[in-house]
């Protein structure tokens, strides 16, 4: 690796801490900001925890996934960074995937609904709920 290259890793790696550093010191006052940059996520999701999508958005980031240890990132120019996690946003996270904190979890769209169901219709499912059976999804017309 250069010297440039490491340069570049050490900036970019400062700049990141210094933006998540930014975001607050409890886990509420990082909720609260957060929201304010108009990100979700999905609970126990590393790659696209509100955390992580708020990187990707600031950073333009390619791969973005934070956990309660560490940080990692890939930034357009395949620059890689990996960090340790600051306590906060550790402890924001393990809220986040708590539930604590539904305003910043994505929600279904009914066009998720509806992708949801173009996709299950003519799948073969397992269920187990007692029984270990196999059915196949039809179409409510095709009960007519």
């Amino acid at each position: 690796m250069s010297v440039y290259e490491d340069a570049i890793k050490t900036i970019k790696t400062k700049e990141i801490n210094n933006f998540i550093d930014s975001l607050g010191d409890t886990p509420d006052q990082v909720a609260d900001n957060v929201q304010g940059y108009e990100v979700v996520g999905k609970k126990g999701q590393s790659n696209d925890c509100p955390i992580t999508n708020l990187i990707r958005k600031q950073f333009n980031a390619t791969i973005v996934s934070v956990t309660g240890k560490v940080i990692a990132v890939i930034l357009q120019n395949g620059t890689r960074l990996v960090f340790e996690t600051p306590k906060v946003i550790a402890s924001f996270i393990t809220r986040f995937d708590a539930g604590d904190y539904p305003k910043l979890e994505e929600k279904l769209t009914s066009a998720d609904l509806n992708s949801l169901n173009d996709w299950l219709i003519g799948q073969q499912i397992t269920v187990y709920a007692g029984a270990n059976e196999s059915f196949d999804i039809i179409l409510k017309e095709e009960l007519v």
